[in-house]
């Protein structure tokens, strides 16, 4: 009886598919992180010239690709935020960020990617879970498989 019990208590809470929303939900909470940070920026730099920090745009970058993903335009999201003034919000002062957000995963399959043609930018993941796979499919971005954040969500391919 207790195997069973067991068994349908495992089935019933699926700790796979709990672990895939955990992760999503870190990836919910660093997108919204950085899309506060760029709308801000914007704010403060209508002209978006900031957008593609030491480059000409277009330009883009992926979690995976990026070692230490510093706030100075040289990590995956290439806006220069310590010259605009600005960094991540501090959830815990014992452990203040050190640099960009990378996906929990931070795979070839699971990454954080940025788009920016200069005048508009774009945020994008995969979601793992079940749970929240409508949210990609109703954020208003032109890939139902992604994630996708921004001011143009037509701009990572």
């Amino acid at each position: 009886m207790i195997p069973v019990l067991a068994a349908v208590v495992v089935i019933a809470i699926n700790p796979l598919e709990l672990t895939k929303r955990a992760r999503d939900a870190v990836r919910f909470s660093d997108f919204a992180d950085i899309q506060e940070m760029l709308v801000n920026a914007q704010k403060e730099s209508p002209d978006a010239s900031w957008l593609c920090s030491g480059q000409t745009p277009p330009c883009e970058g992926k979690s995976i690709d990026s070692g230490a993903n510093p706030l100075d335009g040289a990590g995956w999201v290439k806006v220069n935020f310590t010259k605009l003034g600005m960094s991540l919000p501090v959830r815990d002062p014992q452990y203040p960020p050190k640099g960009l957000p990378v996906d929990p995963v931070n795979s070839a399959t699971y990454y954080y990617h940025y788009c920016s043609d200069g005048k508009d930018w774009e945020l994008d993941t995969k979601i793992e879970s079940s749970k929240y796979a409508d949210k990609a499919k109703s954020d208003g971005g032109d890939d139902n498989n992604l994630y996708e954040v921004g001011t143009d969500l037509t701009l990572c391919k």
